[in-house]
């Protein structure tokens, strides 16, 4: 792909050829409303899901709170939390980045952005029905598959909406080659209908029976966090690096390897030894885990020669969500192999190891991933500077105290746990109050994450309100914008039409003077004639 994709053209998107077609802008106002809606979205989701999570992590030292309301169990807040924040804010957050970055790298302004919009709306409305019945009861018991199975269907109406334009967008693309972060976009579109089709119907509609339950769980969970989301995450990473570096990707066969190596074996790791599986699966599995070790390897080393000598600009406002999402990543492949161990699994499983894995994955990599590209996007659809955005500083340092404080709680208490539970003469309920130290300061890191969260929403809520409110054209003008992008250059249309409105009266100005002249010529020269006449007949 040429290097004005790789760095960012920002004044407008050039055509194979060379020429100029379509302004940046109006790429960006094509894609404006439904994307922005996703982003706010998404934060009052995450914000729900701190909120609940938060509210379970005080119920480990204070088990009688709102122990009389059976909608707020343990289990039923738990499953809430997961699919608020997997559902609603990360996987609504990734499709409005991913369709921005489609429509920006194909250089095509997006279809019909209106029905994206509707199917945002009713991805919200599956959301919202299968929060409500978890809350009731009915949720499912399987991790990152908690939906009933009635909210299933709509969330897939839904996406058929949101992507299906995507990949409009996407195949309609000027340059038949692709940039790295597309074939990740594309992977994680193909991927997300699959995985919880199979899901819904192998789990919930004609459930499978015994321990098959376990492996298509875990099949699930590994593929929606590696290859779903974990894809779009690594699609803004390979997108953003080489833009703000201001460097070309330094080597594309890499990043290839990487891809097919993540889509051939992301999916099939993490299954620990212990698990109710038999023992090849989970030998196969450790080996898997391996070669995402790798694949996170080449990223790292791929994305580390594109920086080049820039490295200090890594810690600079603009690099730092990258920067965190970049080593959580690193981190995940390498732990994620080393957990897949059997001496360590046996050491690590049924301890608090596993959430600490499990936050550094979802919120080390794949949220810090969402927030910097949705904080580099919002300054371009909406056409202000990245300072009018707001505490975007506070915000990231809110989150990273609450991750950081998070995962080393976590990982180290459960290390203790490990060691105190695998000794016999040790019992079990001395193992539990070992661990309730770790999960009192854990509760503080779930209120930096919930305080980081209304950071964001509020700096997301407060530009989309500035846009309702003061913006020359409004935010709904965003639904139709796209139409006339396709028909060609919409400010020489406008300028078009005008023209030939005016020149017509100017024209018919000219005519009328011509011919009233010659109707009072005409009325002049009649008396003439008429004395004429009465003189020849008298001579």
């Amino acid at each position: 792909m040429s290097e004005s994709i790789n760095k960012g053209n920002e004044s407008g998107v050039s055509a194979p050829g060379g020429e100029f077609e379509i302004p940046v802008e109006e790429l960006d106002q094509s894609c404006r409303t439904p994307v922005l809606f996703m982003f706010y979205k998404a934060g009052g989701w995450l914000v729900l899901s701190a909120l609940f999570g938060l509210l379970n992590s005080v119920r480990f030292h204070a088990p009688d709170l709102l122990a009389h309301c059976p909608w707020l169990t343990y289990g039923r807040v738990e499953a809430f939390a997961s699919v608020a924040f997997v559902y609603g804010f990360a996987l609504q957050a990734a499709f409005g980045v991913a369709l921005w970055l489609v429509v920006r790298m194909s250089r095509t302004a997006l279809v019909k952005p209106g029905f994206i919009f509707v199917g945002a709306c009713f991805w919200n409305i599956g959301v919202a029905v299968g929060a409500v019945g978890i809350l009731a009861g009915d949720g499912a018991p399987h991790i990152l598959f908690e939906l009933p199975k009635y909210a299933v269907p709509i969330l897939l109406v839904a996406y058929a909406l949101m992507a299906g334009l995507g990949l409009v967008a996407f195949l309609k693309r000027q340059s038949k080659e692709l940039y790295v972060s597309q074939w990740f976009l594309f992977a994680a579109f193909l991927w997300f209908p699959w995985i919880l089709t199979a899901a819904t119907l192998l789990l919930q509609y004609f459930p499978v029976r015994g321990v098959a339950q376990v492996a298509i769980a875990g099949w699930y969970g590994t593929g929606l966090t590696m290859i779903v989301l974990g894809g779009i995450g690594l699609a803004i990473l390979f997108y953003l690096i080489p833009k703000l570096s201001e460097r070309p990707l330094h080597s594309r066969h890499m990043a290839l390897f990487a891809f097919w190596l993540l889509l051939f074996f992301g999916n099939s790791a993490g299954i620990l030894s212990g698990s109710t599986l038999p023992s090849w699966i989970s030998g196969l599995s450790a080996a898997m885990s391996f070669f995402v070790c790798l694949a996170a390897a080449l990223v790292g080393l791929n994305l580390y020669h594109t920086v080049g000598n820039r490295l200090s600009s890594l810690f600079e406002p603009e690099f730092r969500f990258v920067t965190v999402a970049t080593v959580s990543f690193l981190l995940l492949g390498l732990l994620g192999a080393v957990n897949a161990m059997s001496g360590v699994a046996e050491l690590t499983q049924f301890t608090l190891v596993l959430p600490a894995l499990q936050t550094l994955a979802l919120g080390g990599f794949i949220m810090m991933a969402l927030f910097a590209g949705i904080y580099h996007i919002l300054p371009r659809i909406l056409g202000i500077n990245e300072s009018q955005i707001g505490a975007v500083n506070l915000h990231f340092w809110l989150s990273l105290g609450g991750l950081a404080l998070t995962i080393g709680v976590l990982g180290l208490g459960g290390l203790l746990q490990g060691q105190t539970m695998i000794d016999p003469t040790i019992p079990f309920t001395a193992v539990t109050k070992s661990a309730l130290t770790f999960l009192r300061l854990e509760t503080v890191g779930s209120i930096l994450l919930l305080a980081g969260s209304v950071v964001f929403m509020v700096n997301v809520g407060k530009v989309a309100c500035r846009l309702v409110c003061c913006g020359p054209k409004g935010i709904l003008s965003g639904l139709t914008g796209a139409e006339n992008v396709e028909e060609g250059s919409e400010t020489a249309a406008s300028e078009s039409r005008p023209r030939t409105n005016a020149v017509a009266p100017k024209r018919a100005a000219n005519k009328a003077p011509k011919k009233s002249a010659k109707k009072t010529t005409k009325k002049a020269a009649a008396p003439k004639r008429k004395q004429a006449k009465k003189a020849a007949k008298k001579s």
